[in-house]
């Protein structure tokens, strides 16, 4: 069971780097008029600042707090005018555990906080290691029921038409005591202001990667200009 886990979390930390880059394409790429070969000296010199922000920890924390406030003062500290620029963030939370729903359909929950201005998307994969006739809700809003065994599958939803601002619960119904180990991956980008318009935009991507304890990467983006 703990490698069906593991496994599932490693499959998800390679989609989580995929959907990063989807998602920078879909949802940034059009509102930027990048460059057409690029500004090599401007990424290098930038990306240099951002790895040197990295080695002091620096970036880290302001990464997972969300400060991107910070994060362009520290850049302004290092960035020669007369660059301009602007800060972004992509930043993945992965959440995972195993619950308990019991007989009777006593059901077991998951609980999450999400805010529906920065998300990208949400997902939920389910691994039922020991269920019978379980049902999916989320918010009271129903996504998915079996009837009989259902031990050994597992189940995806895409869950961002139904979360909404501040607290969300996905409830597990079984008419047997079960075990169904889950993983949920949330996906928020956040932007300090959008670049000026009409203007030439060299972009600059940096991931940072997650702690021991949880995967969690970020992408901090420099949109830069002249």
């Amino acid at each position: 069971m703990m490698r069906s886990h593991k496994g599932m979390l490693h499959t998800l930390e390679a989609i989580i780097a995929f959907l990063m880059v989807i998602g920078f394409i879909v949802f940034v790429m059009p509102a930027v008029n990048k460059e057409s070969s690029g500004n090599q000296q401007t990424r290098i010199y930038v990306y240099k600042a951002l790895s040197n922000m990295e080695k002091t920890g620096k970036l880290q924390s302001l990464a997972a707090a969300q400060n991107l406030t910070g994060i362009q003062l520290e850049l302004n500290s290092t960035l020669a005018l007369p660059m301009k620029f602007t800060v972004a963030m992509s930043k993945s939370n992965i959440s995972h555990g195993t619950v308990y729903p019991k007989a009777g359909n006593i059901p077991a929950y998951i609980n999450f906080t999400a805010d529906k201005s920065s998300l990208d998307s949400a997902s939920l994969a389910l691994d039922y290691a020991n269920a019978s006739d379980p049902a999916v809700y989320i918010n009271n809003q129903y996504l998915s029921s079996h009837s009989g065994n259902y031990s050994g599958n597992t189940e995806t939803f895409e869950i961002s038409p139904y979360t909404q601002t501040g607290a969300n619960s996905v409830m597990i119904n079984a008419s047997t005591d079960s075990t169904i180990s889950y993983s949920m991956t949330i996906m928020n980008t956040i932007q300090l202001s959008a670049p000026e318009e009409n203007k030439s935009v060299t972009t600059i991507g940096y991931i940072i990667s997650g702690n021991r304890s949880a995967f969690s990467p970020s992408e901090v983006r420099v949109y830069v200009w002249k």
